[in-house]
């Protein structure tokens, strides 16, 4: 787990960047609102450079995007935008910029992702006592470009107390971060910038193991009691008749 005071310093640095963010994509809009394109282009490069936009304000960003490339001609460019816009947030209204062909275009491109959606799938291998917890993630759509890694954090209520970054979506979470019953992992597809494209969080239950399970302890059966032998069947109960016997005779010898 990260030391308390870095935690707190990570965490007021991950406000201020979506801060700063959310600041430039605001920036970003009143400038085309007032038709400052250059200026509101300059803006959504900032906000994109941040890495700290979640999927619907990074829909936002291609929106724009794709509105000013509209204005300056470029459709290539607009329509790619759009596509991105619309695989983060299908939802996503149409611009009221664009004119009737635009539109279409645009309408045509929400079909498309509506059809393919972009998913963040979630899993995890058999817990097993003392091993780390595998998480697999899975990113499925039939393009890759939006999403550069994922990213993984243990949350232990609103604070990250592990986090890894894999290209492959397997995250070996170490034993030590197991608290409690269960293990609750948020992931993040990011792009190449670290914005949010997709996020997803999975519980995973842990068994449970007796801190101090008592031993086994072998007890042995008493011994059968042995059944009490009869007098008449002792040795040495005839033994001494024996002898009486023998001398009882010898003194009548005498006599």
């Amino acid at each position: 787990m990260l030391p308390s005071m870095g935690r707190w310093a990570l965490l007021a640095l991950l406000w201020s960047a979506a801060a700063n963010a959310q600041d430039a994509l605001s920036i970003a809009e009143s400038a085309f609102a007032e038709s400052n394109l250059d200026a509101a282009s300059a803006a959504l490069r900032d906000a994109l450079a941040s890495g700290a936009l979640d999927s619907r304000s990074l829909a936002r960003v291609y929106v724009l995007e794709g509105v000013i490339a509209v204005a300056d001609g470029q459709q290539e460019v607009a329509s790619r935008a759009f596509e991105r816009a619309l695989i983060l947030a299908p939802e996503t209204e149409t611009p009221a910029e664009l004119g009737p062909d635009e539109a279409a275009a645009f309408e045509d491109l929400r079909r498309r992702a509506e059809e393919s959606p972009l998913t963040l799938e979630l899993d995890h291998e058999p817990v097993l006592p003392g091993a780390p917890v595998v998480v697999q993630a899975t990113v499925r759509h039939r393009s890759d470009e939006l999403v550069a890694r994922l990213q993984a954090a243990v949350l232990d209520g609103e604070e990250v107390a592990w986090s890894g970054t894999s290209l492959d979506g397997a995250f070996a979470i170490p034993e030590t971060q197991r608290r409690g019953d269960s293990l609750r992992v948020r992931v993040r597809a990011v792009d190449p910038r670290g914005n949010t494209v997709r996020e997803e969080t999975l519980s995973v239950a842990l068994p449970q193991v007796e801190a101090n399970p008592e031993p086994n302890v072998l007890v042995t059966p008493p011994a059968p009691e042995e059944e009490a032998t009869p007098l008449r069947h002792k040795w040495w109960l005839w033994t001494i008749v024996g002898v009486v016997v023998g001398a009882g005779a010898a003194g009548v010898g005498i006599w």
